[in-house]
């Protein structure tokens, strides 16, 4: 596997509304030998021991994670490249969101 990377944010929308982003890339992968082209767009590989999910995004409706490389087998989870941003409610902000301070 070459250079990994990965970025997760969130900024706020004209509404003052919070908006999450995610992006990762893999600049090369190999398996058994065999070169993948990954690019920057969620890719799931089947293994016989369980699944490689590349470039996913998981949002909430307070956080974004992005993983660049996940290997989700029978007896653990390896993570490479994972990215987190939030938002936390607060005491005195109006609506609840840090967008409408």
């Amino acid at each position: 596997m070459g250079v990994i990377q990965s970025n997760a944010s969130v900024t706020c929308d004209a509404d003052l509304n919070p908006r999450f982003a995610g992006s990762s890339q893999i600049a090369s992968l190999r398996i058994n030998g065999v070169a993948v082209n990954v690019g920057s767009a969620p890719l799931t590989i089947p293994l016989l021991i369980g699944s490689l999910q590349l470039n996913s995004t998981t949002t909430t409706s307070t956080s974004v994670v992005q993983r660049a490389f996940a290997l989700d087998t029978a007896l653990t989870d390896v993570v490479l490249g994972e990215a987190k941003a939030n938002v936390e409610t607060l005491p005195g902000e109006p609506g609840g969101s840090p967008c409408r301070v």
